[in-house]
């Protein structure tokens, strides 16, 4: 790849990844316990593509969508920690406030999230979009 591409392959393997997790969450209603080496992949390929904008001497983050979603279905505290920094890093670099929209939807997901797995529940573990309809928030990632 040219210095000048990487930057959007990694944003492009971060999308695909997040797409992927998306179907699987939203379309099959896949447990998350089983996209997290998708979530991993994504906070790779977004890493990757913070990393290659700053060596290329390109202002600004990227989508916030990928983040978000893979976000969304991080169980571990090191998975999580990972995409609030790569938000907040976004969030400064250009102050958008679809980085703290999306921060604030995962982190009450979270909460919800672990809730039902310490209650050990038998219904469908929530989603960001249970966060959306409640709150009446529907974040826009352009």
């Amino acid at each position: 790849l040219q210095a000048t591409c990487k930057p959007h392959a990694y944003m492009l393997e971060a999308l695909n990844g997040a797409l992927v997790i998306f179907f699987y969450r939203r379309v099959r209603d896949t447990h998350p316990a089983a996209l997290q080496g998708y979530v991993d992949s994504v906070i790779a390929a977004l890493e990757q593509c913070s990393v290659s904008l700053s060596e290329a001497g390109t202002s600004g983050p990227g989508t916030a969508w990928p983040a978000f979603i893979a976000g969304c279905e991080a169980l571990t505290p090191a998975r999580r920690e990972a995409i609030v920094r790569w938000l907040d890093n976004a969030s400064s670099m250009c102050g958008f406030t679809s980085y703290a929209v999306a921060r604030d939807i995962m982190t009450k997901l979270w909460r919800k999230q672990d809730e039902h797995l310490t209650a050990n529940r038998s219904e469908p573990m929530p989603m960001w979009i249970d966060i959306c309809k409640q709150e009446q928030i529907w974040p826009l990632f352009c």
